[in-house]
């Protein structure tokens, strides 16, 4: 349905920043019950990005909080590709 759950990190005295690892978020994108190596998932800053073929690293550290950005995710069986946004937060923990 193209609707990602938004990645969210606590953190104690939170600058809004933090490294997020994007591929942990694999299972809130495709679904819990889906074999991840069935897919091909790639991270993009924005359109842009997404055009130039440009991915973000795996290892990826926000520049705001929240800050979105697009989820590709390509079925390797059928070729068939869905783009979706994804935010990401950077939250005190309480």
């Amino acid at each position: 349905n193209g609707v990602i759950a938004p990645n969210a990190y606590c953190e104690e005295n939170t600058d809004g920043v933090h490294t997020f690892i994007l591929n942990e978020h694999t299972p809130a994108i495709l679904g819990e019950d889906v074999d991840p190596d069935d897919y091909t998932i790639r991270f993009y800053f924005d359109q842009a990005a997404l055009d130039a073929g440009t991915a973000l690293p795996n290892q990826y550290t926000n520049i705001s909080t929240p800050q979105t950005i697009l989820v590709w995710v390509e079925n390797n069986t059928t070729g068939c590709i869905a783009t979706a946004p994804l935010t990401l937060y950077v939250e005190e923990a309480a």
